[in-house]
């Protein structure tokens, strides 16, 4: 029997025919998957959302991480508010022992310059009754017991500062009498004048930036009927002559204000001192500033000044002669640390000779002091 043999390119062609599918075959299958996909994600999706007690754990889950945060969040908090009310206790705690440290310790810096003050009192009234050779000794002493005194405030008796002055006058060939001298007429002004604390302001007019209050003379009725008038006085008597029946002076007046006593700048511009006229002058609450050097203030022999005298509506022309500057309740600034010119000494010698709040000092004398 003869056998049937087929050839390979008819075997694959018909094989081929036999596999391909149909349009309606692939249709379908198509819409097979899609089914099966679509199924497959919803059972996916539904097994991702969790259900009664597997959402509880799921949120759990989810906020434990965020609780957690926020307990570290309250925990830290609460540790920096107590670190904060510790270190506010310390504080307090700090601030009143400081307070109470320091009103301590101002109570005994108190009792200790109280107790400088009182030595000082007391080293002072030692210094007025010793003899003179002593007291010339001591005179770096006396300065620096002074100084002690000035800042402490201490107040000395009238009788004290008197017994000072009288040996400090009687020391004048001591080699530390000039500074000495200073210290003290400072010291002495400081006990005596009022509302100090005005006059120690930096800020203080020069005493010459204007014109004083001029000089007056009132003379009496009675006095011009007797023919005083035009007559010839001294400044100095008409200064003491108080009584209304009187011949009166009326002196020129610098009032809350500076003055330096060796400022040729400032004593040119005192109304007749710069034609070495005779004068009368008070600087009244002022300060008086004094460096040692030459003082112009007061010029030996000055001319004669007329004044016209007022009274009752007449009017006399009156000459006297002589200067006189008065002081009254001022506060001295003195710096003399080695012997003034003559006319300083000579300043210098009658402000130690006098006490009080007012002081006077004269026309000096024409002869040169050594």
């Amino acid at each position: 029997m003869q056998d049937l043999i087929l050839l390979p390119s008819e075997r694959c062609q018909d094989s081929d025919d036999d596999m391909k599918l149909r349009d309606d075959d692939k249709k379908w299958l198509a819409d097979e998957i899609e089914k099966q996909i679509k199924q497959t994600n919803a059972t996916l999706a539904d097994s991702l959302k969790p259900h009664g007690l597997r959402n509880a754990v799921f949120w759990l889950r989810q906020l434990g991480p965020i609780a957690t945060s926020i307990s570290i969040v309250v925990t830290l908090l609460g540790i920096t508010l107590a670190a904060v009310y510790y270190s506010v206790s310390n504080v307090k705690e700090e601030t009143r022992f400081r307070t109470t440290t320091e009103r301590r310790l101002g109570d005994i810096e108190k009792g200790i310059e109280g107790i400088k003050g009182e030595l000082a009192k007391q080293s002072l009234v030692n210094h007025a009754s010793l003899p003179l050779p002593d007291f010339k000794a001591s005179l770096p002493a006396l300065r620096s017991d002074i100084a002690v005194a000035k800042q402490q405030n201490v107040k000395l008796s009238p009788a004290v500062m008197g017994n000072l002055g009288e040996k400090l006058t009687a020391s004048i060939d001591a080699p530390q009498f000039w500074p000495a001298a200073a210290d003290f007429i400072n010291y002495r002004s400081q006990i005596v004048v009022k509302d100090i604390e005005s006059l120690m302001r930096s800020d203080l007019p020069s005493c010459t930036d204007q014109n004083p209050t001029p000089m007056e003379l009132t003379v009496s009725d009675g006095e011009a009927r007797n023919g005083r008038a035009n007559d010839t006085a001294k400044v100095s008597d008409l200064l003491n002559e108080t009584d209304k029946n009187k011949t009166h002076m009326k002196s020129a007046v610098y009032q809350n204000c500076r003055f330096t006593l060796d400022s040729p700048e400032e004593t040119a511009r005192i109304p007749n001192l710069g034609e070495q006229r005779s004068y009368v002058l008070t600087f009244r609450h002022c300060q008086i500033v004094y460096r040692g050097g030459q003082v112009n203030l007061l010029t030996p022999n000055p001319r004669p000044t007329a004044i016209t005298g007022i009274s009752h509506e007449r009017s006399d022309v009156y000459i006297f002669v002589g200067q006189v500057v008065r002081f009254e309740n001022c506060l001295f600034v003195f710096v003399m640390n080695s012997q003034p010119p003559r006319e300083g000494q000579w300043l210098t010698e009658q402000l130690l000779t006098q006490g009080g709040p007012i002081l006077t000092v004269k026309t000096p004398k024409s002869a040169t002091r050594s």
